[in-house]
Formats: C-alpha cells, sequence, structure tokens
C-alpha cells in the first residue's frame, strides 16, 4: 500500500508542476486544450502503468473529477491535497 501512495503522489506532483492552464475553461467544462494536455501527460506517467487495462479508466475518472471540482487546470494544481485524493478515489473505483 505504501508503493501505491509514493506513485500517487508522484503523479500528483507531476501533474501540479507540468500541466498550465489555456484559459476558457470554468468548473465543470474544461477546454478541449485543457482536456488534451490532461490526456496527454497523463498518458506519459509510467507509474499509472500499474493499473494495466484500467490505465485509461483511472485517467478518464481523474479528468472527469477533476472538471466537476476545479474551474481550471491552475486552480487544481494550486491544491495538491484535493487532486491526490481524486487520485485515491479514483484507484478506489477501479477496484
Amino acid at each position: 500500500m505504501k508503493r501505491k501512495n509514493s506513485i500517487f503522489i508522484v503523479v500528483i506532483i507531476f501533474f501540479s508542476l507540468i500541466l498550465i492552464s489555456c484559459g476558457g475553461s470554468v468548473k465543470g467544462k474544461w477546454s478541449q486544450s485543457d482536456k488534451e494536455k490532461v490526456y496527454k501527460t497523463m498518458e506519459g506517467v509510467k507509474e499509472l502503468s500499474n493499473f494495466g487495462a484500467n490505465k485509461t479508466k483511472w485517467i478518464d475518472c481523474y479528468f472527469s473529477k477533476c472538471e466537476a471540482n476545479y474551474s481550471s487546470f491552475e486552480n487544481a494544481n494550486t491544491d495538491v491535497n484535493g487532486v491526490t485524493k481524486i487520485g485515491f478515489e479514483c484507484a478506489e473505483e477501479l477496484k
């Protein structure tokens, strides 16, 4: 379990450091550009391969929850605890 926690922390930190808001996003409806950045970035995170066939499902869940809770990448990026919680929620949903 400790390894999973470490993986999620790495993913969330990576997400927070890499993604930058492009504007045009609002809570519940991020811009296509922002959505593409999430998927492109997350597809490159090696640690997510631990989800195997569920990797895309995890990314979909993570994006949906971030989009529903934050008005933009920028807002999500400033809430490391919040996006970490989202990551764990999505992992639990895939069990």
